[in-house]
């Protein structure tokens, strides 16, 4: 309705102004009318703009209207498919989650594994859960340190996955199923200390940042030149000859090494 009366003013408005144009028409003005009549005219454009504008936000209000979300930044819409959401139940706290992106830390879920309904969501697009830095927590006896002990085989069901994070894990070692996420772009394992044998990401073909700082990797795959699209590659803190580093270095000339040698 109230979009109704203003639309009725502006209508009456519209009315008044084409009345006063056309008598100016008639009658030639003088200084004062002209510009009165210089105001109208401008005031009718004025009026006529801010119709359109109203036009147009009635329409976006109109329940039948289409919404358009973007769901890779927003965290919290609701949507009519409550399968769009990830639901993973802590006691009596329930973390959600868009239908592309699951990011909490082992905390949070208060659990060492990976939550089971991740892996049913085909369309994941980034995966991120932070561990714990137990070093820190084991002062304080009243706080338990999860931390991922494993990626489970199930992996492989988030084919569409661009980004996959787990840092600060105790992950001893790569599942052959994580070879099939051919659309992986991003890998992070940083400070997963007991991690040495990373094999099989030279067949993630699309892989354009590799982070392994703090893990336990003395040696990279053989065949990490086919890694073409690499950009960033984070060794420091691993116990890595310099000799491999140049080896590295030969086989990925576009790609930034980041390695700090502290012997």
């Amino acid at each position: 309705m109230a979009g109704f009366i203003r639309f009725s003013k502006l209508v009456h408005i519209i009315k008044i102004c084409k009345y006063f144009d056309s008598s100016v028409l008639r009658n030639p003005p003088h200084a004062h009318s002209a510009n009165r009549y210089g105001l109208c005219k401008k005031t009718t454009m004025r009026v006529i703009i801010g119709f359109i504008l109203i036009f147009v936000i009635c329409l976006s209000s109109n329940g039948q209207t289409k919404r358009f979300l973007n769901t890779k930044d927003s965290l919290n819409f609701k949507t009519e498919q409550q399968t769009d959401f990830i639901k993973v139940s802590v006691g009596n706290k329930v973390i959600i989650d868009t239908y592309n992106r699951f990011d909490t830390t082992t905390s949070g879920l208060k659990s060492n594994q990976i939550p089971k309904e991740v892996f049913k969501k085909f369309n994941l697009l980034s995966l991120s859960i932070s561990g714990m830095d137990c070093d820190m927590v084991i002062n304080d006896h009243h706080q338990q340190c999860w931390m991922i002990k494993e990626i489970p085989p199930e992996i492989k069901n988030l084919s569409e996955l661009e980004i996959l994070r787990l840092p600060l894990n105790a992950i001893p070692n790569l599942p052959d199923e994580i070879a099939l996420l051919k659309n992986l772009k991003v890998i992070d394992l940083t400070d997963n200390n007991s991690l040495s044998n990373v094999d099989k990401l030279a067949e993630l073909l699309n892989l354009e940042e590799i982070y392994l700082f703090g893990c336990n990797v003395s040696r990279l795959p053989g065949n990490i030149g086919d890694l073409k699209k690499l950009k960033d590659l984070g060794l420091t803190g691993n116990p890595i000859e310099k000799g491999e580093i140049e080896r590295v270095h030969r086989l990925l000339p576009n790609c930034r090494i980041v390695f700090d040698d502290k012997k």
